[in-house]
């Protein structure tokens, strides 16, 4: 638990990396989270996407002027849109990232005081390529924060041997797919795991990181505050959402594999887990839902082109697979 004493001398940097997109109001809490961090050594990384707020650079530079440990950077754009989405963002600051560990912060969430005081503390005592944390989710309205739900696992320690039994209990413990875990830079870059290509968004990227890493620990703290309702990649799906859940099934059920696996309800529990969220995503874009680029931009998708796609996703060998041990 954390006691608020630093307990080594290990000074390691971390590197907190932000896209952020025309909506600023609750920027100032998420900013504001980092600074008043009770561990001072930090470099804060920030992506400004915004097209149509022209306060929106000023407003970050602001903040970066205050606090030289806050760096902050234009869109190079992509297409003629200046929104690159927080995927390629988080590949374009990953790449300027001096820190040992990194993580994501979205620009509506916020992080507990002591966050980076455990990290260091964990970075010292167990040096593993990723920290899982725990999470609470809040809702915002009114100018306030309400807490409405909590994911609190134990803590825990696992090696590369304890692989089944790591994936499996983070899967069923841990929020894991999402970037407000801790990895290590060296060890993301080792795999290319850059939130891009070729594992794109959190889901994917994060399940690659839970499958390669060698050495993980699971922190019994809520260190990170999620905001349900001011999300502004909620509403949508990506143009390549199967490959991004098919590629998540491939790299557990590879993971199984050579370790041996044979208990059939480790590959039921990992298929059923992914294919919920897939099935989500199926339907909205079958039902004609909002689609974006992999750049997170508005596109047009034809109903024949979206029939089109539909018979490619159900052809897939992965997704049929996928599907089966769901069921099995």
């Amino acid at each position: 638990m954390i006691n608020g004493e630093l307990q080594s001398d290990n000074q390691i940097l971390v590197s907190i990396l932000m896209t952020v997109y025309n909506d600023l109001s609750v920027l100032d809490i998420a900013i504001k989270s980092v600074i008043h961090q009770t561990y001072p050594n930090w470099e804060m990384l920030i992506l400004d996407n915004s097209d149509n707020n022209p306060n929106s650079w000023t407003v970050l530079t602001a903040y970066a002027v205050k606090d030289e440990r806050i760096k902050v950077f234009k869109s190079p754009g992509h297409n003629g849109k200046t929104n690159v989405g927080w995927c390629k963002g988080t590949e374009i600051l990953l790449e300027k990232a001096k820190g040992k560990y990194a993580f994501l912060l979205a620009a509506d969430d916020f992080i507990d005081e002591h966050s980076f005081l455990r990290i260091a503390n964990e970075s010292s005592q167990n040096d593993p390529d990723v920290i899982w944390i725990g999470n609470a989710y809040t809702t915002y309205e009114n100018g306030k924060f309400e807490v409405i739900d909590a994911v609190i696992p134990e803590y825990k320690v696992f090696t590369k041997e304890d692989n089944p039994e790591k994936i499996d209990y983070i899967l069923k413990n841990v929020y894991y797919n999402s970037m407000f875990h801790y990895s290590k830079v060296d060890f993301l870059k080792k795999y290319n795991i850059n939130f891009f290509y070729p594992y794109y968004k959190d889901c994917a990227s994060m399940t690659a990181a839970l499958c390669f890493s060698d050495k993980v620990v699971v922190c019994d703290d809520i260190l990170y505050y999620l905001t349900l309702n001011t999300s502004q990649t909620s509403g949508f799906v990506s143009v390549n959402f199967a490959e991004m859940f098919a590629s998540q099934w491939e790299l557990i059920k590879n993971e199984y594999s050579k370790s041996n696996v044979t208990d059939n309800e480790y590959y039921h529990y990992a298929a059923l887990r992914i294919f919920n969220n897939f099935n989500s995503s199926f339907k909205h874009f079958k039902d004609g839902g909002p689609v974006r680029d992999e750049y997170m931009n508005p596109i047009e998708i034809s109903p024949t082109d979206r029939v089109n796609l539909i018979n490619e996703i159900m052809d897939d060998t992965r997704i049929k697979e996928l599907i089966y041990y769901s069921q099995a």
